[in-house]
């Protein structure tokens, strides 16, 4: 399929490492999404909010298939691997 625009793609993280393969994805210039949702944590009786990650051990990575160097998604620090079939993704 050959295709002239950005779509978004799942890239499946290290446990607990979603900040740091976002923050690494992006200075390898790639636009990353990681949604994230604020919870409430009950702590020595003391209640604090915390930001978690919407789906846990995933994050959105957008780019042209056609057009960029995907290849680096796989030796990203924090990154385990971007999801694909047949070797696409």
């Amino acid at each position: 399929m050959k295709t002239d625009m950005e779509e978004f793609f799942v890239v499946h993280t290290k446990p607990n490492q979603e900040n740091k393969a976002k923050k690494n994805l992006e200075f390898q210039g790639f636009k990353t999404w990681l949604p994230i949702y604020k919870k409430a944590v009950l702590r020595k009786n003391r209640l604090f909010m915390r930001e978690e990650p919407f789906f846990p051990g995933y994050i959105f990575v957008f780019f042209d298939i056609s057009k960029d160097n995907w290849s680096r998604i796989f030796s990203t620090l924090g990154v385990k691997y971007l999801i694909t079939f047949d070797g696409k993704p």
